[in-house]
């Protein structure tokens, strides 16, 4: 279910899109993505944009989670998983 601005995608409206070159590869199954009417690739690392962005907000970051992964499992799994994590 994905939102944009709070609403549905429109499937009659065109989106811009900002991925890494793997995924507009089609690399992790978005195979869609090489179907792009129009692409451009900045050949610019991931590495050296996040150290500029971070450069930019004065080094300071206050990451904020958004339960983005959710593990759909019983708590001892999870628990066991976090253990490997850590």
């Amino acid at each position: 279910n994905v939102l944009i601005n709070g609403k549905p995608i429109d499937p009659e409206k065109v989106y811009t899109i900002a991925t890494n070159s793997y995924m507009a590869s089609g690399g992790d199954g978005y195979k869609v993505f090489r179907k792009a009417m129009d692409r451009y690739d900045t050949s610019a690392f991931q590495r050296d944009a996040v150290i500029e962005y971070i450069i930019k907000l004065g080094g300071i970051l206050k990451p904020e989670p958004k339960e983005r992964i959710k593990l759909i499992m019983g708590k001892a799994e999870a628990d066991f998983i976090m253990d490997l994590a850590a």
